[in-house]
């Protein structure tokens, strides 16, 4: 199973799986499935979850560890703002974060603790 890009649909080269993939919203042509609403992440996951032997193509690889980077940034961005609600932050990198922002952001001022 060769997982590929075509334009910003993602293709599917494989003839034993149809059911799998029509699953995940896959249309077939032939032995190729498209699709062009889909979670690359999840798809991945699963393949490798359900021991699918699959190969990713450069351009999807080069994709699922942007979507990787992203989520992995979320997480971490999420996570401060829970620590910051808690009060459980750094001062100082509060203070660092305000001046920042002051200084980077026209009309901004901000309350300091």
């Amino acid at each position: 199973m060769l997982l590929d890009l075509d334009g910003n649909a993602l293709k599917i080269i494989d003839d034993e799986h149809m059911f799998q993939l029509e699953y995940w919203g896959f249309q077939k042509n032939d032995n190729i499935y498209i699709a062009k609403d889909y979670d690359l992440i999840a798809i991945i996951d699963f393949l490798n979850e359900s021991f699918q032997n699959h190969t990713l193509s450069t351009n999807v690889q080069l994709l699922y560890n942007s979507n990787l980077q992203e989520v992995e940034q979320f997480k971490k961005v999420f996570d401060l703002g829970k620590k910051i609600k808690d009060g459980n932050f750094n001062k100082d990198d509060y203070l660092d974060h305000i001046e920042f922002l002051e200084e980077n952001i026209p009309n901004r001022k901000l309350s300091i603790i």
